[in-house]
């Protein structure tokens, strides 16, 4: 067998230099999204639709209001049905994501004697149901217009429409007995125009209607743009969430009948997080092969006829408090909320109302305590609302480590300003109904909805508490000169050799996640608390010997200086941080420069990292990269 052959150290270097380059100028970005922001629509927006048939009143509604993203390659039920209906077909997920949108033109619900679908120029209007359609906007490197492109829709409900009410359907959206799964084979969509549409690139309509109104529905479709690449064959792009329902209604009070709640504005900026833009988040890398990322959900919950100024479960939030490595997980997220009001009796219709709050993720040192272990997220109270003001709500929701907890999420409607959802004049190629048969009363009084906090905990290991938000407790500072800088991280790695890791007792103070060793994980905890106590988005990176201790909103570089710190150290003139010892191992070598230093200078491309972040530069690495094999040349050749 022959030998392995080993290369010297300067073209490992070189090896892992080109490595790192190739893979640090081909990262991918998710572009895809839904346009206009959801909920909304460039026509035309109807949440709900009230209606009267007899002595009883019903009302039809968007389920859900705003359009929801949906994964590249399709959902888990998307591919279940559609493998079960065409099992000959093969369905590929496409390599990347989409960089277009989805546009929305209209989205509306549809009550008994609305005109449903009076854009096709016909109409429905004894019955109820839903109308959309939408435009593909293909982006850069997305598949043009004109390609082999097609719409594939799910599509569950309970009203099958050969078996009837109370029977469940779930079927790809195509006739009985077609030899594709293409809804755009026999539906409105695809290239050009259809019916009463004006000409449009590529689009999508859809008209979902039933004849028994007085029988409550739920209806939703899952969308994809699908691109048939051979026979039998089809690559699965970005999709979208839409549907609808109805149920009863009650004249004399304040019906919701439809709202969505997401998730935006993460911060810091570079943590690991999931499904913004959506009600279901994930942060942070789990800690170990058995760990999980923690998680927030929230559920909406219909909340019937709810009385102006008081509380009301709006909905259900669960928490999985995850054990995740440090500097990876999230410190805040925006939860946003949307929705429609109804007020008969106070003459109000189809009235949007939003209400943004941030939620603060909280991490409390892990003792053998459980309760004062467990990680915490708060709401702070309503402008105008201090503590004590409703004392059943809570601010802080509190969840055991490695555990999950749902709690109800409390709000109230209350009078305010809030915009009518209504923009007939938004689109030139829809122009304005003057006498649109839809019914939708402008606005005449005004309110809005507000998160209040926490109520009860329905299920899991957790609890409310109620009160400020709890600050944790600064831990970066270890030689207390009221400065988490430099200095305090060289003296963690005074203790020892923290890439083998140095055993500790509990509660010492560079322990900072309390595993009992002082280690990488420390050194990555610290970079995080010590940015977020000096004013930074993101933890200060290695690579840079210079600004830790730094206070925002100061520019932090990883650049040429460092670059020149770190060669001070290589020669052995020092050993500490500002030298060039990332990983705290008591010496400067050629592991802090590929595995430290260099990955931090290719991310900020020679510059700053606190805003954006420019794209890497081939020429600079490649460059940076040649620099140090000179310098490794130079010290061989004055070696023994």
């Amino acid at each position: 067998m022959p030998k392995e052959r080993i290369l010297p150290r300067t073209y490992r270097l070189a090896c892992v230099t080109s490595f790192l380059v190739v893979q640090l100028l081909n990262q991918p970005s998710l572009a895809f999204n839904i346009t206009p922001v959801q909920p909304g629509a460039d026509n035309l927006l109807a949440g709900t639709a009230v209606y009267t048939v007899g002595t009883d009143q019903k009302a039809a509604f968007l389920s859900p209001f705003g359009i929801e993203p949906l994964i590249r390659g399709g959902t888990v039920e998307f591919l279940n049905t559609l493998n079960s209906d065409f099992p000959t077909w093969t369905f590929n997920a496409a390599a990347t994501d989409l960089n277009g949108s989805f546009n929305i033109i209209n989205n509306y619900a549809c009550g008994f004697n609305t005109s449903c679908g009076i854009e096709l120029g016909v109409t429905n209007t004894n019955g109820v149901g839903s109308f959309i359609d939408v435009d593909y906007v293909p982006g850069v490197d997305d598949p043009p217009i004109g390609t082999d492109l097609h719409w594939i829709q799910r599509v569950a409900n309970n009203h099958h429409l050969s078996l009837g009410h109370g029977s469940t359907d779930d079927k790809v959206d195509v006739f009985s007995g077609a030899t594709d799964p293409y809804y755009d084979t026999a539906g409105f969509a695809g290239i050009g125009s259809n019916v009463g549409l004006p000409l449009r690139p590529f689009v999508f309509v859809d008209r979902p209607y039933r004849s028994d109104e007085l029988s409550n529905h739920d209806w939703v479709a899952e969308l994809y743009l699908v691109e048939e690449t051979a026979p039998n064959t089809a690559t699965i792009y970005n999709g979208m969430r839409w549907g609808w329902g109805n149920t009863d209604a009650t004249a004399s009070s304040t019906s919701q009948t439809s709202f969505t709640a997401t998730f935006e504005e993460p911060l810091p900026d570079g943590a690991t997080h999931t499904g913004i833009g959506t009600n279901n988040i994930t942060w942070g890398v789990p800690f170990s092969t058995t760990d999980v990322s923690s998680a927030l959900s929230v559920t909406p919950q219909p909340y019937g006829s709810p009385v102006i100024g008081e509380p009301f479960v709006a909905g259900l939030i669960t928490y999985t408090n995850g054990t995740i490595v440090d500097g990876t997980g999230l410190t805040s997220v925006v939860l946003e909320q949307r929705n429609v009001i109804n007020a008969p009796d106070l003459g109000v219709s189809n009235t949007r109302v939003d209400d943004n709050r941030t939620i603060t993720m909280n991490n409390t040192p892990n003792t053998s305590d459980p309760i004062a272990s467990a990680d915490f997220v708060s709401i702070p109270p309503a402008p105008g609302i201090g503590t004590g003001i409703f004392p059943n709500i809570g601010n802080n929701f509190h969840v055991i480590e490695g555990q999950s907890s749902t709690a109800t999420l409390l709000g109230r409607i209350i009078e305010a300003d809030v915009e009518d959802i209504i923009k007939p004049d938004a689109d030139p190629l829809r122009p304005p109904f003057p006498d649109d048969p839809r019914g939708m009363n402008p606005l005449q009084q005004q309110f809005v909805f507000e998160w209040l906090g926490y109520g009860e905990v329905v299920g899991g290991d957790g609890f409310v508490t109620t009160g400020v938000q709890i600050v944790p407790e600064v831990f970066c500072d270890f030689n207390t000169d009221l400065s988490c800088d430099v200095k305090d991280i060289n003296l963690m790695f005074a203790e020892g050799n923290l890439v083998t890791g140095v055993p500790v007792d509990a509660e010492n103070q560079f322990d900072l996640n309390r595993d009992l060793y002082i280690d990488q994980r420390d050194i990555s905890k610290w970079l995080g608390e010590a940015a977020t106590v000096n004013g930074y988005r993101s933890p200060y990176r290695s690579g840079d010997t210079d600004d830790l201790g730094n206070k925002s909103p100061t520019e932090r570089t990883v650049d040429i200086t460092d670059f020149q710190n770190f060669l001070t150290g290589f020669t052995g003139s020092c050993v500490g941080w500002e030298c060039g010892n990332f990983n705290g191992d008591d010496v400067v070598d050629i592991t802090d420069f590929s595995i430290n230093f260099l990955p931090s200078f290719a991310a900020t491309g020679g510059g700053t990292y606190d805003e954006s972040v420019p794209e890497p530069n081939a020429v600079l690495l490649l460059g940076m990269g040649s620099l140090m094999l000179s310098y490794l040349s130079r010290r061989k050749v004055g070696s023994p």
